[in-house]
Order: C-alpha cells, then sequence, then structure tokens
C-alpha cells in the first residue's frame, strides 16, 4: 500500500482495480469558472489540473489549481473518492480541526510533510468521498498565513461543490 490511500466500504477495501469507475465519476474542479478562481486570487492563465506535467497521476483523485499573481501562493481543488475518515487514517499523528465556512463542515489540516507551515489543507465531505482546498505559501515573506489564504478561498468555492 505505501503512501496510497485505501477506501473501505462496507463490502471491504477498494481496490485499484475498483478506482476506475470511481475516478471517472468524480466531480471535476476544472468546472470552476475562471471568474471564481480570479475572485479567490488566482490568475487563471496559471491554471493546471496535471501534477509535475502528467496526467491521471493519482487515480481516485481531480485536481485543477494556480498561482497567484503576484505568485506568493498557489491553490488546489481537489475532488476524491477518500473520506474523511481515509484521510484521518493516512495521516495519522496529525491534528485535524473542525470548521465551518460557508455553513458547511470540514476538517483543516497541515499535512506531517509541512515542517514550515506553508501549507493548509479544507477537507470538506462529499457523496463522492470528499472535496478540498488546498493552500501553499510559496513566499514566506507573505503577511496572510496558508489558514487565511484557504479560508477566505473556501469562502467562494464552497458553496459551489456538490455535496
Amino acid at each position: 500500500m505505501g503512501n496510497e490511500l485505501v477506501s473501505v466500504s462496507a463490502d471491504g477495501p477498494v481496490t485499484p482495480r475498483d478506482r476506475e469507475p470511481i475516478h471517472s465519476s468524480l466531480w471535476d474542479p476544472r468546472t470552476l469558472p475562471d471568474e471564481v478562481w480570479q475572485q479567490v486570487g488566482v490568475d487563471p492563465t496559471t491554471l493546471a489540473t496535471t501534477i509535475g506535467g502528467l496526467e491521471g497521476v493519482f487515480k481516485g483523485f481531480k485536481r485543477c489549481g494556480g498561482r497567484s499573481n503576484p505568485g506568493n501562493f498557489a491553490l488546489d481543488v481537489w475532488s476524491q473518492m477518500y473520506t474523511l475518515e481515509d484521510f484521518r487514517r493516512k495521516h495519522a499523528g496529525v491534528e485535524f480541526v473542525p470548521i465551518s465556512i460557508a455553513g458547511r463542515e470540514g476538517m483543516r489540516f497541515r499535512p506531517i510533510t509541512d515542517r514550515q507551515g506553508d501549507q493548509c489543507d479544507l477537507l470538506f465531505p462529499a457523496e463522492q468521498g470528499s472535496l478540498s482546498v488546498t493552500v501553499l505559501r510559496l513566499d514566506h515573506h507573505s503577511s496572510s498565513s496558508p489558514f487565511e489564504r484557504a479560508a477566505e478561498a473556501a469562502a467562494v468555492i464552497v458553496p459551489l461543490l456538490p455535496r
């Protein structure tokens, strides 16, 4: 299993073979209009769905994200088949803090790999699994924290996310 998240259903674990139909049915963050990205401070010309230039790197996930102008932070919106409980298991030892943004309950966490406090992940439950708004601070001199940026962006994006 390694670093892979494993989702467990009533019928047992979801295997890689089971993921393909789930992956294709995930809500696609690319459907967010450019105006929304601009409203949250992301330059739409920087939007990408790939990771490291590769498409489909992570099965069970869909991503769209870009950078601010000036490039002091990156913001991604993720759609995934994995539940909040799957993330809690995967990120054991990480503090998950309950949040409520735009009337939707969720969790905030900082990945264990983020040793300098440059990343904030906001995770919201969804019928398909979960949805995330993730901010990575690119400029250490930026006056706003990753959580502030993520919360501001999520206030705009969360009402547009599927339940």
